[in-house]
């Protein structure tokens, strides 16, 4: 069973994946080259297509602090970690 602090936590999050515009924002590309990148990502992770990219296992393939990525997406409410 899920605690209720965990429910909370969850309906509060504003997001937890990343998308192709996300991507193109964070590294200033178009949302063509956004979509390649995406691609290869899912790929390396072994991911199918209909399979979302979460935010730390974006970071983690491209080297790039969690904390950097939700300032650049102006994320609220990620993970406790950052409170």
């Amino acid at each position: 069973m899920v605690s209720a602090e965990t429910i909370s936590l969850l309906y509060n999050m504003e997001k937890i994946t990343i998308n192709t515009s996300d991507m193109a924002i964070i590294f200033g590309v178009s949302l063509r080259t956004a979509q390649r990148r995406m691609q290869l990502i899912k790929a390396a992770l072994s991911k199918q297509k209909h399979q979302s990219l979460t935010i730390e296992e974006f970071c983690r393939f491209e080297g790039i602090d969690v904390e950097m990525v939700v300032k650049k997406l102006k994320i609220k409410n990620y993970p406790p970690f950052f409170k």
